[in-house]
């Protein structure tokens, strides 16, 4: 009798461990599919942030370009006053 315990306790707990095994197999699956998700969803929000960037500084080489410009523009309106300035200075009256 008690080689039958043993035997149906034997079955019950291979039975019991492969059942873990399947649960455990599944939880690791659903695990992985869900990580896949989750870097999937990363990369592309990475690859967003990185366009974001390459537009950042294109649009900050044009406004710096834009600045050089407006500096030259201004430089010169100066030196155009300086001129008219100096040859109103210098005409006698």
């Amino acid at each position: 009798m008690e080689r039958v315990f043993d035997a149906k306790l034997e079955q019950k707990l291979g039975q019991t461990k492969n059942e873990l095994e399947a649960k455990i197999d599944a939880k690791f699956e659903e695990s992985q599919n869900f990580m896949g998700v989750l870097v999937e969803d990363l990369e592309d929000k990475i690859k967003l942030v990185a366009e974001m960037v390459v537009q950042n500084t294109q649009d900050i080489g044009e406004i710096k370009q834009t600045i050089v410009e407006i500096k030259e523009e201004l430089e010169d309106k100066i030196n155009r006053s300086e001129c008219l300035f100096l040859r109103k200075a210098c005409v006698p009256r």
